[in-house]
């Protein structure tokens, strides 16, 4: 497995967001929600309409215990996807 390094050079400075984002889901997935966050963080600089990003950006910060910053994303993801399928949940 690479290390984070390596990883970098994969992903290279052409990755799209939403491969960010899914490292992050990956980073999140093995416990490591720091990753995850660093990740989508990257994704949503890419690309700050990005909804999966925003929607769990939200919900690691919630984790996180980081009410305020999971607010901010909380609005930004509904600001987005109004109409969305959890636009209501946000």
């Amino acid at each position: 497995m690479p290390d984070d390094r390596q990883r970098v050079v994969v992903l290279g400075a052409s990755s799209t967001p939403e491969r960010y984002s899914n490292m992050a889901v990956n980073h999140y997935l093995s416990g490591d929600r720091q990753k995850a966050i660093a990740y989508l963080t990257t994704a949503l600089r890419r690309d700050a309409g990005l909804k999966e990003a925003l929607f769990n950006l939200a919900l690691l910060y919630d984790q996180e215990g980081d009410s305020r910053k999971a607010a901010e994303q909380w609005g930004r993801y509904v600001d987005v996807d109004s109409n969305g399928p959890y636009a209501a949940f946000a």
